[in-house]
């Protein structure tokens, strides 16, 4: 009875634990994609970050070669 009552639990933590597992990667990669701009905002918020590196990188470019 208590081998029973073992095996059910680790089963029923197994399920949830792949659950948890699948649904906090599946928000990662969400929110990764949209940090790098290849999914559009969601409610008009804008977390692209991609153009301000791009431009940061120029800009402290453009000063290396002025120098």
């Amino acid at each position: 009875m208590i081998d029973n009552a073992i095996r059910q639990h680790n089963r029923n933590a197994s399920i949830i634990s792949t659950f948890l597992g699948i649904m906090f990667l599946a928000l990662f990669v969400d929110g990764f994609f949209r940090v790098i701009g290849m999914i559009p905002p969601f409610m008009g918020i804008d977390v692209n970050i991609i153009q301000e590196v791009i431009d940061r990188v120029k800009g402290e470019i453009f000063q290396v070669l002025l120098s």
